[in-house]
């Protein structure tokens, strides 16, 4: 690990350092370390892998895969020791896989990256790394909820327990051991619920794939307005908007100012980023809440439906986490009393409604 840090280039993203190699190897991390193919980095790291290897160093996997091999050292004789590496492994991409995929949308992009992954590519034994092995099974995984995770989790601690019990605790007497166990488990418990819920990693740079996705989306579009320069509407239902939207939050800077246009701005990355952005959350004053009750002014809205003002009376201002003002001009006020559209939406109207968006305000 020593030689390849010094022998190669070292980047520095945030508090992570990148080592570019010149060799193809699958990329893996060792403690804040990511070791990446130098050709794969500059084509554009694939935005899911980043996040598995994040994930494998913000649990600090890396001492666990430490811990085992100082054990192997004094027990290399143990078989016990062997199966709970390979479960202790497996469960640190089961961990992995949770950590990329806590956005629903990355679920279906991640297993494809898995599938296809190339499984003959060299790896390193103490680095923490996007594995192969028991693809199968980690999909599965996938695709069921999160108490299932949380079994499979303490199913694979469990398993480590046992080969730690018998190397370290053979001499313990049965209530010491269980004793042991029950705090270690404790803290196991603990630990999951200390990962939160991370965004995909704006700006690191689309892939040379993604960009020609988005290029040839983009160029179909315009060839059409150039053959019909008279159409004052062109339809884009057709297109993957949150698709577009996500390769253009992932470009970097440079190839995002390549395709902004300003003769064409709705098809910009900037734009495709707008449109699958969640509103930033904000609450009425009581003072305003108290004034959407009168007829006369607002028509009301809540979580999408036309409702009475007195419903309002239902609610507090706090309950309230979003709300849009809009006045209506000429036909829009006819047969109308209320000068103003009121929409507002409280916490489970508010996910429902943006559920598909990509990202969140900043």
């Amino acid at each position: 690990m020593y030689l390849l840090i010094r022998s190669n280039q070292v980047v520095q993203v945030g508090k992570v350092r990148v080592v570019l190699l010149d060799s193809a190897i699958s990329p893996f991390s060792f403690f804040n370390y990511v070791f990446v193919h130098k050709e794969e980095y500059n084509n554009g790291f694939d935005p899911l892998i980043w996040k598995h290897e994040m994930a494998h160093i913000k649990q600090l996997h890396s001492i666990d895969v430490l811990i085992l091999e100082v054990q192997f050292i004094f027990a290399y004789w143990n078989p016990v020791l062997y199966f709970a590496k390979k479960s202790i492994k497996y469960n640190h991409e089961c961990l992995a896989d949770d950590f990329v995929i806590r956005r629903p949308e990355n679920i279906q992009t991640y297993q494809y990256l898995l599938i296809g992954l190339n499984s003959e590519k060299q790896v390193m034994a103490l680095g923490s790394h996007l594995d192969f092995n028991q693809l199968k099974t980690r999909i599965i995984m996938m695709n069921k909820t999160e108490n299932w995770q949380r079994k499979a989790f303490l199913a694979s601690f469990s398993i480590m327990l046992i080969a730690g019990s018998t190397l370290l605790f053979s001499n313990k007497n049965a209530d010491e051991n269980e004793s042991i166990a029950e705090s270690m488990l404790s803290k196991a418990n603990t630990a999951l619920n200390l990962q939160a819920p991370q965004d995909t990693i704006e700006g690191i740079g689309a892939s040379k794939e993604q960009l020609a996705e988005y290029d040839k989306a983009i160029n179909k579009i315009k060839e059409y307005k150039k053959n019909h320069p008279n159409d004052r509407f062109i339809d884009i239902s057709g297109l993957d908007k949150r698709r577009m939207g996500y390769i253009a939050y992932v470009m970097n800077k440079e190839q995002r100012d390549a395709r902004t246009n300003k003769d064409h701005m709705f098809l910009n990355p900037s734009t495709f980023i707008s449109s699958n952005t969640r509103p930033k959350k904000k609450s009425p004053t009581k003072t305003m809440f108290e004034n959407w009750k009168n007829p006369n002014v607002y028509g009301v809205w809540i979580d999408g439906k036309k409702s009475n003002n007195k419903a309002l009376s239902n609610l507090e201002n706090s309950d309230i986490v979003y709300y849009t003002i809009s006045k209506l001009y000429g036909k829009a006020k006819e047969g109308r009393k209320y000068i103003h559209q009121l929409d507002i939406y409280t916490a489970k109207g508010f996910q429902e409604a943006y559920k598909n968006y990509l990202f969140d305000a900043k």
